[in-house]
């Protein structure tokens, strides 16, 4: 069985890395990851987990926060 985790963020470069870092030490094997609109470096981080395999990347430009639909999309996208 694999953990699949997903994380819906905006401007969090800050607690991103250990966040992530702490999830895969306690088991997590993949992280699906959408980015709604960042304006910092949350993007560049999380391509660079994705270049390592770790983590799929998705980017939400809207700024309407439909969280239920995007995280239900991101769920399906983990099932």
């Amino acid at each position: 069985m694999k953990i699949v985790m997903t994380l819906l963020l905006r401007d969090e470069e800050d607690i991103l890395s250990h966040n992530i870092d702490f999830h895969f030490d306690v088991g997590v094997d993949h992280i699906i990851a959408m980015d709604n609109n960042s304006v910092d470096s949350t993007r560049d981080l999380l391509l660079s987990y994705e270049r390592r395999g770790l983590v799929t990347y998705l980017f939400q430009p809207q700024d309407e926060y439909a969280q239920g639909e995007w995280v239900t999309g991101m769920a399906q996208r983990a099932a």
